[in-house]
């Protein structure tokens, strides 16, 4: 009997080492999810916690990570447009102003939200003679912009990886995300 008191009190490190991980991997205390979803979310945590990735925050995607069943080929296409767009802006933007890429480029988004905003409020004082399907079509085309466009925002402020990791998740609002 007393062996095995001291096998558990020299083991005690490594018993409460391992729970903690256990704990911060599988215990979360998130809704219910699918399993697949489940186990990208452990990966995910599993990978912050030995360090191979860090931490982001992104409170535009983090309801689900599934694809938007009513994004069109369209939205799509036109997604992929803007996200070259700012892709390369951002780059040029970090080689020439290596300090203060960020406040720059967030400058430059912010405005770009804006410009989409007041386009919105042109189209919806045209739009009250369409049909409501394409009405809600359009209105989510803008909404997806400017929800990727302050994910670029949200981004830029955390730092110049962030981005880079949120497209390997499959996080970015522009790769489809819901």
């Amino acid at each position: 009997m007393v062996g095995t008191t001291t096998d558990y009190l020299r083991h005690r490190d490594n018993r409460l080492r391992y729970q903690k991980t256990y704990n911060s991997v599988k215990r979360v205390g998130r809704r219910k999810v699918g399993k697949s979803e489940r186990e990208r979310e452990e990966d995910k945590r599993r990978a912050i916690i030995s360090g191979l990735q860090r931490p982001y925050t992104n409170d535009i995607a983090c309801k689900s990570a599934g694809v938007d069943s009513k994004r069109t080929p369209f939205m799509h296409a036109r997604e992929h447009e803007v996200f070259e767009h700012w892709s390369l802006l951002r780059h040029s933007l970090m080689e020439q102003h290596p300090g203060d890429w960020a406040s720059r480029y967030v400058f430059r988004v912010r405005a770009a939200i804006n410009r989409i905003l007041g386009t919105v409020d042109n189209v919806l004082a045209t739009l009250e003679s369409s049909p409501p399907a394409n009405i809600a079509s359009r209105i989510h085309r803008y909404r997806r912009l400017v929800a990727g466009l302050h994910q670029e925002v949200e981004f830029a402020l955390q730092g110049k990886e962030v981005r880079d990791w949120a497209l390997a998740d499959h996080a970015h609002i522009f790769t489809g995300r819901r």
